[in-house]
């Protein structure tokens, strides 16, 4: 509380506050950091997986009557843009 009130402090030798409780808690949040790096569930990683699987290739659906149906996949292009 001390450290986000502001507290006073002496020298860069001299620790103000609950010390102890803040390294316990950074090693906590290191801990935990790696942890989902290492399981690959940070933020990061969804993203990744989400912009891989929308542009990864897959096959057109053809059909011989040349109507489209909920599930098929098209490939479509802009006119204007060329996009």
């Amino acid at each position: 509380m001390q450290q986000l009130q502001g507290g006073a402090t002496y020298s860069n030798k001299t620790r103000i506050g609950n010390w102890n409780e803040d390294m316990t808690l950074a090693e906590i949040k290191r801990n935990d950091y790696q942890h989902r790096q290492n399981t690959e569930s940070l933020p990061f990683n969804k993203t990744l997986s989400k912009v891989q699987s929308a542009y990864a290739a897959v096959p057109w659906t053809f059909s011989a009557d040349g109507l489209l149906r909920s599930g098929d996949q098209i490939s479509m292009r802009n006119t204007c843009t060329g996009g």
